[in-house]
């Protein structure tokens, strides 16, 4: 499996695993791309793109189930933290004191860097994701256009 996992989505494959459910692997070929003209190449091309997109897809979004789960966590944890530094700090006289004072703290700081680091992993891999649907998208339009002759 060469799914990048953090350790919320690491505990959700583990459950999976466990049902004996487990997740597509990654294609052992390159991601597809398709050609600048797609009607120039035959019906077996198309088809066989069709799949190579489509289990790359399926790879691709489980990624971007993982990446989701894991930047939720990653929220979470900074969550608690924050939490933790106003209690902490619940005696200082102005709110605006409490949130510099979060704000400053070194393991707060810290964790809103792997928060923004999820967050730009799940926004690339949705780029990813984002990408080759729309190629099946057109796959399947040609596929379509070849059937209605």
């Amino acid at each position: 499996m060469d799914y990048k996992l953090g350790e919320a989505s690491t505990k959700a494959v583990r459950k999976l695993n466990l049902q004996d459910l487990e997740l597509p692997p990654r294609p052992d070929y390159d991601r597809p791309t398709i050609p600048p003209d797609i009607t120039a190449i035959s019906a077996e091309e198309v088809i066989t793109l069709m799949g190579e997109v489509t289990s790359w897809l399926d790879f691709i979004e489980t990624q971007q189930a993982m990446a989701v789960i894991d930047e939720k966590y990653e929220e979470g944890v900074l969550e608690e933290i924050e939490a933790a530094v106003r209690i902490e700090n619940k005696d200082e006289k102005t709110v605006t004191t409490v949130k510099a004072l979060v704000f400053e703290d070194k393991e707060y700081m810290a964790q809103r860097e792997k928060v923004r680091a999820a967050y730009g992993y799940r926004k690339a891999i949705e780029t990813l994701y984002n990408s080759l649907d729309r190629a099946r998208f057109i796959l399947s339009r040609e596929i379509t256009r070849r059937t209605d002759k």
